[in-house]
């Protein structure tokens, strides 16, 4: 899957929307996937981080095999890297969506091996 998120995450309404609109979205979805999200026009405020934070592990554990993120801004890159390690939710980070595609551990031939940030 790949997604384009376009959303300021500003308060905790904000991050419950977005988790939401995500959980509406793959809910047709049984299994775990592969995602690659491109991050061009996605933005977390410094002030919500720490809360987005205990949102984004959630998502990724319930619903993602493995993440990637493209091209973040480096306030959502700290955000995001920091709230996989507090919450055992990390995720992979590439500069293109072919870097991105090519990491995926099903495009390797290797579906049980996680990405993991570095």
């Amino acid at each position: 899957m790949i997604a384009t998120p376009r959303w300021r995450i500003e308060t905790k309404d904000d991050c419950e929307a977005w988790y939401a609109e995500w959980m509406r979205a793959l809910e047709p979805v049984k299994a775990k996937v592969d995602c690659v999200l491109m991050l061009q026009e996605f933005d977390v405020a410094p002030k919500i981080a720490s809360i987005r934070g205990e949102y984004r592990p959630r998502l990724t554990r319930e619903k993602f095999r493995n993440s990637s993120r493209v091209k973040p801004s480096s306030g959502v890159s700290l955000s995001c890297r920091t709230s996989g390690v507090i919450h055992a939710a990390e995720s992979d980070e590439a500069l293109t969506l072919e870097a991105a595609i090519r990491k995926s551990p099903k495009a390797r031939g290797n579906e049980s091996q996680r990405m993991v940030a570095r």
